[in-house]
């Protein structure tokens, strides 16, 4: 007869204070090395969210699911994506019950270091591939001709 493992418990939901402080920790890199500046989110409603910006070009880090997920998007002016997109598909974390088990904080965590490692063109100024995976995203569906990811 097989024993049962206690399930894990989740992790604690932050607090306001515990997921502003991780989002600037772990984006600090963008003020640091790339001259964003913390600016005023575009949700004031919503005070689990932290925008980066620089000139029309913009990164928010979103607490969502009532303190069990985080999502993080990119922009140019009016424009966004979820910083995902600019991750080449090889690259993207593979699903494990580690990472499910990893709560906000840690997903705070890989998006700050998947955005170092893959939004480095876009956080420059070189705005090209965001353009091109946006303007494929949206396209006219007669117009869309493969819905793979952009390589780097």
């Amino acid at each position: 007869m097989k024993s049962k493992k206690a399930p894990t418990p989740p992790p604690p939901i932050p607090t306001l204070a515990e997921f502003i402080e991780t989002c600037r920790a772990e984006f600090r890199f963008l003020l640091d090395d790339f001259g964003f500046q913390e600016a005023r989110s575009s949700y004031p409603d919503e005070p689990f969210v932290l925008r980066f910006t620089k000139d029309d070009r913009w990164l928010e880090v979103y607490g969502e699911s009532y303190g069990t997920m985080a999502s993080c998007r990119v922009g140019c002016g009016t424009r966004g994506l979820y910083l995902i997109w600019l991750v080449p598909e090889a690259l993207l974390p593979k699903r494990s019950r580690q990472r499910d088990q990893m709560g906000q904080l840690g997903q705070i965590r890989e998006l700050g270091q998947l955005a170092g490692e893959h939004a480095k063109d876009f956080l420059s100024g070189d705005t090209s591939r965001f353009v091109r995976i946006w303007d494929a995203q949206h396209a006219p569906r007669s117009q869309k001709t493969d819905s793979s990811r952009f390589p780097p």
